[in-house]
């Protein structure tokens, strides 16, 4: 699992919480937090980091090749 939220994004608490109740009960997830909010500009950032999580989960569970 991925969570990438702007700093200044309505659903940060929600996305706050869930991380700390995912670190509690020890499940593995990548959380991000970057200056933006819920805008097309911090999602056109944050764009190619996620593609390149999905690519590097794909590659481990064989289900593409390199």
């Amino acid at each position: 699992m991925i969570f990438d939220i702007g700093v200044d994004d309505f659903l940060i608490e929600g996305n706050r919480d869930l991380h700390r109740q995912l670190m509690e009960n020890k499940t593995p997830h990548d959380y991000i937090e970057r200056p933006g909010a819920h805008t097309w500009d911090y999602w056109g950032n944050s764009l190619p980091y996620q593609l390149l999580f999905f690519s590097k989960i794909l590659k481990m569970n064989g289900v593409v090749n390199e």
